[in-house]
């Protein structure tokens, strides 16, 4: 028996060095869990030793600070033990070793890791050639996912594969085991990205919840085909209800989902979502499918495509195709109140192509109802194509701009006018003056051709030419402030000619009543849309008024004023409406305030001289200190608009709604809307989310109407989720975005 001192010794691939590890590289960082919810707990008290980089590949070093031959090739290492292969490495105080072999034993405590698997075993078979061994008594931490564990025993196939028995398995970290996994066996394979388990059962705060005698699972953060975890809940519409998805990873650029939802009112219903990535587009496909509603007793469904495709030369296309079973889906299985916010749903296909002094679109479009109290037939107009065109170049010689919109648009409608509108409208206007003192007249010609075609198969074709004559005269007034900033004061002028042509005989295809707003009293036609083009001889006098910090270009405090005179009525109007004779409209005003970079206050009114009364008001208050904590609150009047249940009062209501972290695990969301027309309350909904390190669970609770009758469904959404073993559902950001304005962007 001889024993070597403490040099070192070279066998092939194999490197001894019987010397204190403290003299080589620094150990990596230890892995753990996320420090903002769990604390960083290190997967040992030993550091992790350094990778072998500095070696050929399959070089195997060897410390430790004494090394005795014991028989033939094996030696006996004790004290601290480092064996290191590549990013692999074993630690321990007594082990036996074959350099040429590549065999390795020791029935006292080890420590085994590599990149992705961590072992703290009671003893250890292992070649360092194949890097297969067997592991007894294992605790293992899987650092990339992070996930934990134990075994009876543990087989290391080979660099990238294990198999484990008598397994415990966990997301949670040291000291937690809110949720585990039990199985009789488990494999990992690292180059899949996918653990397999048998016998499994799951227990949640040491209770079990659920048995499978199989079950796959990520262990990293590869997407893998499995069972996704369920949301469950209860509502008026629907019942008690369960929904199952099952994720399927079909390759790298595409993936599905199949959802099942079992409802105790309306039966089973198959949702799912297929998605899609290549070179030449992506796109998504959503479906629901109801075989027998039970209770309508008949087959329900809805899908929705979505895709889009770029190609070169700026050119675009896309494409968006929805179809429902029927006008009541939507109110039937709404999870909120937006599916009476519109009577129909578009599909369309649209071309596009833009550059820098040009845009062109090709749209096609149609609509489904989902209105349920519509007459069939009644509706907007589809549109078979709808072409439109931009034209703007540079200005000739700085000062001279060319302009050029035009379309044309194909309206189809059964049992109603239909045909093709053309209109094109080319522009002259001219900048004089300095940034401080501007003036633009413009003069435009709006042609537009209606060749149409009546019901009663007749035909009829419409000319209406007119021109639009307009001077916008601005002023900014600028001046420096004592703490740095600056103010500016920008008067307005803006006079309107729009002579009158009697367009009764028009039909109206996409035109409708204008919205009151400060800006639309700057707009060449005050009709959105152009089956209808208003007279005007007016003059829009406006004031804007912006306080800038120093250094800051979003002002902290803005005023607008602006109002109309008119010298003639407005004899044109939209079919049942009669001929505006007011001298003035209403005065309209905008005050923004931004206190520092977490409040904001702004207020919309309009003042009507006549009657000396506020005709539209609109007061938002919000507070957002981050991105995810935020409080808002409004109230708006609207005199021209009343509500259903009581039609001789003007609209008013009050909204609050607010999404409040509570630490770093706990997050408090909620919403009400109340009308003071109804006098009731027409959407409240509560909820919370509680995240640890290694699950979570949200619920929340919506009473809102579902249909235009009034009527209110009552829903309650649960969902429980263990990190590391998939989830799928509407997550907490995604309705919170939509409900609580402001949620989610930046400040």
């Amino acid at each position: 028996m001889a024993k070597t001192g403490r040099l070192p010794v070279i066998v092939g691939t194999v490197v001894l060095l019987c010397a204190s590890p403290v003299v080589h590289a620094a150990a990596e960082e230890s892995p753990g869990w996320d420090s903002g919810i769990c604390p960083i707990v290190p997967t040992s008290d030993r550091e992790r030793p350094a990778p072998v980089t500095d070696h050929p590949p399959g070089t195997v070093i060897v410390e430790a600070d004494d090394s005795e031959l014991v028989r033939g090739d094996v030696s006996l290492l004790e004290g601290d033990v480092i064996i290191r292969r590549g990013g692999e490495f074993i630690l321990g105080e007594r082990l036996e070793f074959n350099p040429e072999s590549g065999e390795l034993r020791s029935t006292e405590p080890v420590r085994f890791g590599d990149p992705e698997l961590d072992i703290d075993a009671e003893g250890i078979e292992y070649n360092t050639n194949t890097g297969a061994g067997s592991f007894a008594e294992v605790e293992f931490i899987l650092p990339s996912r992070p996930a934990r564990g134990s075994a009876e025993r543990l087989e290391r196939v080979d660099d990238l594969r294990s198999e484990l028995e008598g397994v415990f398995y966990t997301t949670c970290p040291p000291g937690n085991e809110a949720w585990a996994l039990r199985s009789s066996s488990m494999d990992i394979d690292q180059e899949s990205g996918r653990g397999t388990a048998r016998n499994v059962r799951i227990a949640f705060m040491h209770v079990p919840i659920f048995y499978t005698p199989w079950i796959q699972f990520p262990v990293d953060d590869r997407r893998m085909t499995g069972l996704l975890f369920p949301e469950f809940g209860s509502s008026d519409l629907s019942g008690d209800f369960l929904q199952v998805p099952v994720y399927f990873n079909i390759a790298e650029n595409y993936d599905a989902t199949l959802a099942p939802l079992f409802t105790t009112r309306r039966g089973t219903r198959m949702d799912g979502e297929f998605r899609y990535l290549w070179n030449w587009g992506e796109g998504q496909l959503n479906g629901e499918y109801l075989e027998t509603d039970k209770v309508t007793g008949e087959t329900r469904y809805q899908g929705h495509f979505q895709h889009r495709s770029r190609f070169a030369d700026n050119w675009n296309a896309m494409l968006d195709l929805r179809d429902i079973s029927d006008p009541e889906y939507l109110q039937d299985f709404s999870q909120d109140g937006r599916a009476t916010a519109n009577s129909f749903i578009p599909s369309s296909f649209r071309l596009t192509s833009a550059g820098l002094d040009y845009g062109f679109s090709a749209t096609l479009r149609r609509y489904d109802s989902v209105d349920p109290s519509l007459a069939p037939g009644a509706g907007p107009y589809e549109q078979w194509p709808a072409i439109e065109y931009t034209w703007a170049p540079l200005p000739l010689g700085g000062w001279l701009n060319l302009e050029l919109d035009a379309s044309a648009v194909d309206f189809r409608k059964d049992a109603r006018v239909q045909g093709w509108r053309q209109h094109a409208e080319p522009a002259l206007s001219v900048d004089f003056g300095t940034p401080g003192l501007r003036s633009t007249p413009r003069l435009a010609l709006a042609h537009t051709r209606y060749e149409l075609e009546n019901p009663d198969d007749t035909s009829l074709e419409i000319d209406r030419s007119l021109p639009v004559a307009s001077v916008d005269n601005r002023m900014v007034l600028e001046r420096s402030l004592d703490d740095g900033g600056t103010q500016t004061l920008e008067p307005r002028l803006f006079l309107l000619s729009v002579p009158y042509r009697d367009q009764s005989a028009i039909p109206v295809f996409d035109t409708r009543r204008p919205t009151p707003t400060l800006d639309n009293l700057y707009r060449y036609n005050r009709f959105p849309g152009l089956d209808r083009w208003g007279d005007a001889k007016q003059a829009t006098i406006g004031l804007d008024n912006h306080w800038f910090a120093h250094g800051e270009f979003r002002p902290w405090f803005s005023f607008r004023l602006a109002q109309a005179v008119y010298f003639e009525d407005r004899e044109v109007t939209l079919p049942g409406g009669t001929p505006e004779t007011d001298s003035t409209s209403d005065l309209f005003s905008e005050l923004e305030y931004r206190a520092g970079e977490t409040s904001s206050v702004r207020l919309t009114t309009s003042w009507d001289d006549s009657n000396g009364k506020v005709n539209i008001g609109s007061l938002q208050y919000q507070y957002k200190p981050s991105e995810r904590a935020v409080a808002n609150l409004s109230y708006s009047f609207r005199r021209d608009i009343t509500s259903v249940t009581a039609p001789d009062e003007p609209l008013r209501q009050a909204s609050f709604s607010f999404a409040a972290p509570l630490g770093n695990r706990w997050r408090l969301f909620g919403k009400t809307v109340h009308s003071f027309s109804d006098e009731q309350s027409l959407e409240n909904m509560a909820g919370f989310e509680y995240e640890s390190c290694c699950w979570s669970f949200r619920a929340f609770n919506r009473r809102y109407i579902f249909n235009r009758d009034g009527d209110f469904n009552q829903a309650l959404w649960l969902q429980l989720t263990f990190k590391g073993m998939g989830s799928v559902g509407r997550r907490a950001d995604e309705f919170l975005a939509e409900d609580i304005r402001g949620y989610g962007e930046p400040r």
